[in-house]
């Protein structure tokens, strides 16, 4: 848990709501050890005791003030400084953690997740890629975040394909 996130001004600035919301994202059933993963806004509005339409009003401003990405067509929420504040302590570790991708659907996250290391310790970077390599090379088809569906065949992550300078996402806040 990051312990200063109550003086984040992104969780200032969300409603109640909004921080319940956080910390389900963050800390829920969901969540797992890679900050990839399934997120379903009925089972989240049945376990926080709201509505799905409630849910689907205050998810945009939780991932507006984190820079947290979410794929509605695949159901998929993606926190890119997951690594900063869970990181593996070495790459038995790492290679463990990213067996969760065999729970993700394929999507335009999956890219992203696989091109981020920004927070990942450098020297489990090829640990990273090589274990990225043997999880999707094979994945059947990619779908980028509005839900649009591309390639039919294996894909490679943009990071596997390309040199180091494609290695890394932006990030848009801290947390």
């Amino acid at each position: 848990a990051y312990p200063r996130l109550f003086r984040h001004p992104g969780f200032k600035a969300l409603t109640p709501l909004g921080q319940r919301l956080t910390f389900y994202l963050l800390f829920g059933p969901s969540s797992n050890r890679i900050g990839l993963f399934y997120f379903s806004l009925n089972t989240a509005a049945e376990d926080l005791d709201t509505t799905p339409e409630t849910l689907r009003k205050a998810l945009p401003d939780v991932l507006a003030a984190f820079g947290w990405m979410f794929d509605a067509v695949a159901r998929v929420v993606f926190i890119p400084t997951w690594w900063r504040w869970n990181s593996p302590d070495h790459g038995k570790v790492l290679q463990g953690n990213l067996k969760d991708l065999s729970e993700i659907p394929p999507c335009g996250l999956v890219d992203a997740f696989a091109n981020n290391v920004t927070y990942l310790n450098p020297d489990l970077h090829p640990t990273f890629f090589e274990a990225i390599r043997l999880r999707l090379v094979e994945a059947p088809r990619s779908q980028d975040p509005s839900g649009s569906v591309s390639g039919s065949g294996k894909q490679e992550p943009a990071a596997l394909r390309a040199g180091s300078d494609e290695k890394r996402v932006g990030i848009a806040q801290d947390i």
